[in-house]
């Protein structure tokens, strides 16, 4: 069984995952869909009863006001409540040991009916150390581990895990724990929503910058392969700041980089991925190919032939597989080529 969420307004009908649930459905898989709505108004005013700790029938004012802002979004309502205790309208009453809230400051409080508004409100609110703590996560991808983020930070590591601490204890972010002991193997964001709030944070050059030192750092304890698993991860955050890269031999790196994820791609029958990577991969040569490794030349011509095919495109793959076989030296290799070219044929 496999479970699987997506956003349905996210989602082109060309869109891969839509794609993919169609090719299972006309094999006979079958697909179970739940849609999943917003929650009614009679819902959400038992989950603000529950988080108060008092009856529906108590909160209906403030479930009112709460339902305008968030239309029965669960997340934005957690975090509309969170702002509300912020802003002392909701309070925990120490004399009768229960939670209150005046009505008055809850309708005053300068809450956005936006979500992305209120969790960049939240952040902006942490000290500027924690703050660039998230910018930097929110470039490393939704997971994330400490070490990374402290080498990226370029401070000790007490204090990139004291910043990480406070951001979990805002309720931004969380620990992930290894499966098998109680230590702590990564973090993540809460929610997408404030990863996305975190990023808005920075400019397109300051995540170029960011992103070229990420796909360095992982580079240097990887291995240029289409069985590496961080592959994709490295060449994604490299071609972000591709243009930042002018050294010949780093660009040359991220040529073959390109080329193993496209081929990893092609194996794993994302084809429209292993295209993108391998067009990255000529794109950085500007199309000349003439002073590439005979063998490097030869592989990118015949997985650019192949993934041309792969994605309908079969002028344009003929093309390249008579630029392999004139690109490829030894009788050997060439009769490869040419076994590959039948298989496009048939």
């Amino acid at each position: 069984m496999l479970i699987g969420a997506f956003r349905d307004n996210e989602v082109s009908p060309s869109h891969p995952l839509l794609l993919m649930l169609d090719q299972l459905r006309q094999n006979g898989t079958p697909v179970n869909e739940i849609n999943l709505q917003p929650l009614n108004k009679e819902t959400l005013n038992q989950m603000v009863a529950d988080v108060l700790v008092t009856a529906p029938k108590n909160c209906s004012d403030l479930l009112d006001l709460i339902y305008q802002k968030t239309n029965g979004n669960p997340f934005f309502t957690k975090q509309c409540m969170l702002a509300l205790y912020e802003n002392e309208a909701i309070y925990f009453n120490p004399e009768n040991h229960t939670w209150k809230y005046v009505l008055e400051k809850a309708r005053n409080a300068a809450i956005s009916d936006n979500v992305i508004d209120l969790l960049l409100k939240q952040i902006k609110q942490l000290s500027p150390s924690v703050r660039d703590k998230l910018k930097i996560a929110s470039c490393i991808g939704n997971e994330f581990n400490i070490q990374l983020l402290n080498k990226l930070s370029d401070e000790k590591i007490e204090d990139t895990s004291a910043q990480v601490l406070i951001a979990v204890q805002k309720g931004l972010l969380l620990p992930v724990y290894s499966w098998n002991t109680d230590e702590i193997e990564k973090y993540k964001f809460l929610h997408d929503r404030v990863q996305q709030a975190s990023s808005l944070l920075l400019n397109d050059a300051e995540k170029k910058s960011i992103r070229i030192n990420i796909g360095r750092i992982l580079l240097e304890n990887a291995s240029i392969s289409d069985t590496e698993d961080k592959i994709y991860e490295i060449a994604d955050h490299l071609n972000y700041s591709a243009e930042l890269i002018t050294n010949g031999s780093e660009i040359q790196k991220l040529v073959e980089v390109n080329l193993a994820a496209s081929g990893r791609a092609k194996n794993a029958t994302a084809y429209e991925p292993a295209l993108r990577y391998i067009k990255q991969s000529m794109n950085l040569l500007n199309g000349s190919l003439e002073n590439q490794d005979p063998e490097i030349r030869s592989k990118m011509l015949l997985q650019r032939a192949e993934c041309e095919h792969l994605n309908g495109n079969n002028d344009i793959a003929e093309d390249f597989y008579n630029q392999a076989i004139n690109n490829t030296e030894g009788l050997l290799n060439k009769a490869k080529v040419y076994q590959r070219k039948i298989h496009y044929y048939n």
